[in-house]
C-alpha cells in the first residue's frame, strides 16, 4: 500500500507537470511576441492561458495593456475589473484600473483608483507618478509639483520627473528654474526630446535665442517633428536671420505635405486591405 501509495503520488505529479508544460510555453510565446510587438499573437496566447487557468491575473493585465495600445479601451476595462474581483487587496489590480480609465478619460475614476492603490501600498511608485501627473494635467499644479518633488527625493535621476517639473515652472514663467530642470532631465537622458524642446521655450524666454536655436537645430540633427522647423523659424525671425527662416518654413511645409499624402494613402491602403493600416516610421 504505501508503494502503491508513492507510485500514485509520483503519477499525478507528472500528470500535473505534463499538463503545465503547454502554459508554460504558451506564456513565453505571448512575452516573445509582444516583443516583436506582435500583439495579435500574443493575444492569441494570451487568451489561451485564460481558458486554461480562468482565476490567473496575469493572463488579463497583460491582455489588458495590450488592448489599451490598441484603443480598445472598454475591453481592457473589463479585464482590469476582472482583476480587481480577484485580487481585491492588491495595489497593481487599482493601478491597472486606474490606467484604464485615464486613458477612457474618466479622469475622477482615474484618480480614486491610484489613491485607492497607494493607500494599499503607499510606496508604490508608478501609482504616486501617475497621479502627479494626472494632478498636473487637471490643473492642480501645486499638488502636482509637491508630489513630483516628494518622488525626486526618491529618484533624483528620474528625467520625466525632472521635465514635468519643469514644466510646471516653464507654466509659471520662472524660466530659470524650468531651464535647470530640463537640463538634469537632459543629462540622464540626452535624446529626451520632450525635455529639449522645452529647454529651447525656457531659453526662449530667458531671451536666450542662440541657446535655444541650438536646442532646436539638435532635435532636427537627430529626428524630431515637423513643429520643431515652425518653431526655429521664429527664433530665426527674432535673431534677424530672415533667409534661414524661410528655409525652415519650407522644411515645415514640405513634412507638413509628407504628413498629408501619408494620410491619403494610409487611407486607400485601409480600404484595399481592409484594415488599419500603421505608419511605417
Amino acid at each position: 500500500p504505501l508503494y502503491s501509495s508513492a507510485a500514485s503520488a509520483v503519477y499525478k505529479r507528472q500528470t500535473a507537470e505534463r499538463a503545465a508544460k503547454p502554459s508554460r510555453v504558451a506564456n513565453k510565446l505571448a512575452e516573445l511576441y509582444l516583443e516583436l510587438d506582435d500583439d495579435r499573437r500574443a493575444e492569441e496566447h494570451y487568451l489561451y492561458l485564460l481558458k486554461q487557468a480562468p482565476e490567473r491575473t496575469s493572463p488579463r493585465r497583460n491582455l489588458g495593456n495590450i488592448y489599451l495600445q490598441d484603443g480598445r479601451v472598454t475591453e481592457a476595462l473589463e479585464l482590469f475589473r476582472q482583476i480587481l474581483e480577484l485580487e481585491p487587496d492588491a495595489a497593481r489590480s487599482y493601478f491597472g484600473l486606474a490606467g484604464a480609465h485615464r486613458v477612457k478619460g474618466q479622469l475622477e475614476e482615474a484618480e480614486t483608483a491610484y489613491k485607492k492603490a497607494l493607500q494599499l501600498e503607499p510606496d508604490h511608485f508608478d501609482a504616486r507618478y501617475n497621479l502627479a501627473f494626472l494632478y498636473e494635467h487637471t490643473g492642480r499644479d501645486k499638488a502636482s509639483e509637491r508630489e513630483y518633488k516628494q518622488l525626486l527625493e526618491l529618484r533624483p535621476d528620474h528625467a520625466d520627473l525632472r521635465n514635468n517639473l519643469g514644466a510646471i515652472y516653464l507654466k509659471r514663467r520662472n524660466f530659470a528654474a524650468a531651464a535647470s530642470e530640463f537640463t538634469r532631465a537632459l543629462d540622464q537622458i540626452a535624446a529626451h526630446g520632450r525635455a529639449r524642446r522645452n529647454l529651447a521655450l525656457a531659453y526662449e524666454g530667458m531671451v536666450r535665442l542662440p541657446e535655444a536655436v541650438s536646442q532646436y537645430e539638435y532635435l532636427i540633427q537627430n529626428g524630431t517633428e515637423e513643429q520643431v522647423y515652425n518653431h526655429l523659424a521664429r527664433l530665426y525671425r527674432k535673431s534677424g536671420d530672415p533667409e534661414r527662416a524661410a528655409e525652415a518654413r519650407r522644411q515645415h511645409r514640405i513634412l507638413l505635405r509628407g504628413k498629408e499624402i501619408f494620410e491619403v494613402v494610409r487611407g486607400q491602403a485601409e480600404q484595399f486591405f481592409e484594415q488599419p493600416f500603421q505608419n511605417p516610421q
